[in-house]
């Protein structure tokens, strides 16, 4: 869940920006990563998030920087891990651009302290994922332990509060 707080504070502060998003739509079987696993894909190739445990991101990153680029269209890619990567399964990603205004109205409700949800409409369906606001931790008091606290938090995508 810390991820998709990282992929919106990654298109809320770049509002000019053109971004491809990844998302996991469906699997059978086995999979790293269950449906609403995202990657944002930047035009400079630099990303956030993952998909599998390494097996597909470089495929998926290539396709995202070819729709950027108006090489190809929106694609849903299928991937059979039992073929290509020793797993037991198959998954699906959505492969698609997205501008800054795709995350606003999720940018809102979690700034409020509201849950939100995001719907990802790919050609065979839709994927709808909840999001609830990061879990915030009060640091009370300052000690050796106060720095490494913080970076546990924001490790575990939580919201440290001094």
């Amino acid at each position: 869940m810390a991820e998709i707080h990282r992929i919106i504070s990654r298109t809320v502060q770049s509002p000019n920006e053109l971004f491809a998003l990844a998302t996991l739509v469906r699997t059978k079987g086995s999979s790293y990563r269950r449906p609403g696993a995202r990657v944002l894909i930047c035009a400079d190739g630099s990303t956030i998030g993952s998909l599998s445990g390494g097996c597909l991101e470089d495929e998926v990153i290539e396709k995202g920087l070819e729709i950027l680029a108006g090489r190809s269209s929106p694609t849903l890619m299928s991937f059979d891990t039992r073929k290509q990567f020793g797993c037991n399964g198959e998954i699906e990603i959505f492969v698609e651009t997205i501008g800054p205004e795709y995350f606003t109205d999720v940018a809102n409700d979690l700034a409020a302290r509201r849950p939100s949800s995001l719907k990802t409409i790919f050609p065979v369906g839709q994927w709808v994922q909840s999001i609830d606001p990061q879990t915030r931790l009060f640091i009370i008091g300052e000690g050796p332990d106060t720095a490494p606290l913080i970076r546990l938090s924001l490790i575990l995508g939580w919201q440290p509060i001094e």
